[in-house]
C-alpha cells in the first residue's frame, strides 16, 4: 500500500514523540529518528525540513490529544474550562517545557479548539478580532507557564538568583525588590495559572464592554 506524504509526516511526529517520551527531550535529533524509524537521515528530511519544523508539529500533536471538555454553562464557563484542560494537559508532558524554554513554536493548534474558543468569545460579546487578540494573551500566558516549570528544574540543581541575592545590598537602590526577595518563593509557591487565565479572560470583556459604551 502506498503510504502518503502526510501519513509519512504522522509517522514521523508519532516516532518523535516515542523518543521524547522513553529518553526525553535532550536526545531527540533527525539521525535517531531515522534509526527510530528505520530510515535514512535524507528520507525524514525530504518531509521535515529541520528540527525546529518537527518541534513544531510534535507540539501541535500532543496539544491535539489533549482532553478537554465541553461543560453546559454559559460562554465564559465553556472558554475557561477549555483552557484550563489544555493548561493541564500540556503541563501533565514531562518534556514539552524544556522545548518550549529552548524555543520551540507552540505550532498550528487543533481547529477544532481554535474554533471553540472564537465561538465562546463570540458569545460573550467579542468580535473576530477581540477573539483573536485575548486567544493570545491567554496562550502566551500559557506558553510562558510551561516555560517556567522548565526553569524552576533547572534552578533546583542548582542555586537561583534568589539566593543569591542578599536583601542587605539592594535595600537602598532597590527597595520594593529587597521588601518582596523574604517572601518571593512563597508567592512562586502559591501562583496559579488559572486565576490569572480567568482574569485576562474577564479583563479583555470588561474592556472591550467599556469601548462599546463609549462608542454609544
Amino acid at each position: 500500500m502506498t503510504v502518503t506524504p502526510q501519513q509519512r509526516r504522522a509517522s514521523i511526529v508519532d516516532a518523535a514523540i516515542r523518543i521524547l517520551d522513553r529518553d526525553g527531550a535532550d536526545a531527540l535529533n533527525m539521525r535517531l529518528l531515522a534509526e527510530e524509524m528505520d530510515l535514512r537521515p535524507m528520507a525524514v528530511y525530504h518531509y521535515v525540513s529541520s528540527k525546529a519544523e518537527l518541534l513544531s508539529m510534535v507540539i501541535a500533536e500532543v496539544t491535539s490529544r489533549v482532553k478537554w471538555h465541553r461543560p453546559r454553562g454559559g460562554p465564559r464557563d465553556r472558554l475557561l474550562a477549555q483552557l484550563y484542560d489544555t493548561y493541564a494537559g500540556l503541563a501533565a508532558i514531562p518534556w514539552l517545557p524544556e522545548l518550549l524554554h529552548q524555543g520551540a513554536s507552540t505550532g498550528v493548534p487543533p481547529y477544532a479548539m481554535i474554533d471553540a474558543f472564537i465561538s465562546n468569545a463570540n458569545d460573550m460579546g467579542l468580535n473576530d478580532e477581540q477573539a483573536y487578540d485575548l486567544w493570545r494573551a491567554v496562550w502566551s500566558l500559557i506558553g510562558f507557564e510551561l516555560q517556567w516549570h522548565e526553569v524552576n528544574r533547572a534552578y533546583a540543581e542548582k542555586k537561583s538568583w534568589l539566593e543569591t541575592i542578599d536583601p542587605g545590598t539592594v535595600e537602598e537602590k532597590y527597595p520594593a525588590l529587597a521588601r518582596v526577595l523574604p517572601v518571593w518563593s512563597s508567592y512562586a509557591a502559591s501562583y496559579d495559572v488559572r486565576t490569572h487565565i480567568a482574569a485576562l479572560v474577564d479583563g479583555t470583556i470588561a474592556r472591550y464592554a467599556g469601548e462599546a459604551s463609549d462608542d454609544t
